[in-house]
């Protein structure tokens, strides 16, 4: 990851970058502060102020205060209005930012902030470019409008029967597509959590937040409110066949060639962080979006390049309250290709780590909690 062109880069544990939030100001209600213990992180301030000094974050000897760019850099993270997680993946290599902004992208001024083996990797400050540079190989790979159209908005069990179904699809030689619910029920106690992004259970999965697949019986219902709403056929032997609309939806995505994770969180009216999550599959034929919308419903949309550049536009001009100036910064500049691990709840919105089982503001479960 070269970071060389940058105003700054660093990398520093959460006990420093946490003591140099600390004496930079108060973090606002959502911050990317590391939740680390006060004691130990006044314990190691000697240690840190050399640390953070050699970082280039700070200046003055013992009384160190951010510099410049120290200032400006904690500043976003300790009352961030707009913080993005986007990863751009293929079959062989993955390239990711997470990047915090203290006002529409823009505007510049953006912060990367992400984890990588217990430390912080920090650079800035970059503005909306970087995000755009980094999609442009998932737009790339898009056809200009996608072959066919798709969309549906389906429960959490409606939609892992979904996927289910298209990846049964997918993997059946010659591919029929003449589907049992026993083959349905038996394809998600296998692939439920553990098939890749490149599958549909894969991304609905990540989306779920559940840990265990639908029961055989309410498969069995799902089943027969596809066929009613003209997407299966029943066969008469208890098998189903995939209607034209859902057959191409499994033809389009038999071949996934790379896929956008994209998760946005933003500050609402009152201060309170509203988040945005969505997942992208593209293949030669076209691409399929699937939104998280609420607790339990799942927005499916076929798309093509068009509708993705507009999707990326849209949410890089986010409106968000209370937009205030960049801070003072050296000349920005641009940065993409970071590593993604630090998450963010999808319920408030409130940053957690890792090995968190559950956020720890409203208590919704994590990725982590529910065995992703």
């Amino acid at each position: 990851m070269d970071l060389a062109h940058l105003a700054f880069h660093a990398r520093l544990s959460p006990f420093d970058l946490a003591a140099l939030l600390d004496i930079a100001g108060k973090p606002a209600p959502f911050n990317l502060r590391p939740d680390t213990p006060p004691a130990r992180v006044k314990a190691d301030a000697e240690q840190a102020a050399a640390r953070l000094a050699a970082a280039g974050l700070t200046e003055g000897g013992a009384d160190a205060q951010p510099n410049v760019a120290g200032s400006a850099m904690a500043e976003v993270l300790l009352s961030p209005r707009l913080v993005f997680e986007i990863s751009v993946w293929t079959a062989t290599q993955r390239g990711s930012l997470s990047v915090a902004f203290p006002a529409s992208p823009a505007a510049g001024a953006g912060v990367i902030v992400n984890r990588q083996d217990g430390e912080y990797l920090l650079g800035g400050f970059v503005d909306d470019r970087a995000i755009t540079e980094l999609v442009s190989p998932f737009l790339a790979s898009l056809p200009e409008k996608s072959a066919g159209a798709f969309e549906a908005v389906l429960t959490i069990e409606q939609s892992a029967v979904l996927a289910a179904l298209v990846d049964c699809a997918r993997a059946q030689t010659p591919p029929d597509r003449a589907i049992s619910a026993r083959r349905v029920t038996e394809w998600l106690e296998i692939w439920w959590g553990a098939s890749g992004p490149e599958h549909l259970c894969g991304q609905v999965f990540s989306l779920a937040l559940q840990a265990d697949p639908p029961a055989s019986d309410t498969i069995g219902r799902v089943l027969g409110e596809f066929a009613a709403a003209g997407l299966l056929r029943e066969s008469g032997d208890g098998r189903y066949r995939l209607m034209p609309l859902l057959a191409h939806l499994a033809d389009m995505l038999a071949a996934v060639e790379c896929g956008l994770d994209w998760q946005r969180v933003s500050i609402g009216a009152g201060d309170a962080p509203v988040g945005r999550i969505v997942r992208f599959l593209a293949s030669a034929g076209g691409g399929l979006s699937l939104e998280l919308a609420d607790a339990d419903r799942i927005v499916f949309r076929t798309l093509g390049r068009r509708e993705a550049a507009t999707f990326l536009a849209g949410e890089l001009s986010t409106r968000i309250v209370q937009d205030r100036p960049a801070p003072e910064i050296p000349a920005a500049a641009q940065q993409t290709g970071a590593i993604r691990q630090n998450r963010f709840c999808t319920r408030c919105g409130q940053p957690v780590e890792p090995a968190w089982k559950f956020c720890s503001v409203c208590g919704a479960p994590t990725a982590k909690g529910t065995g992703q």
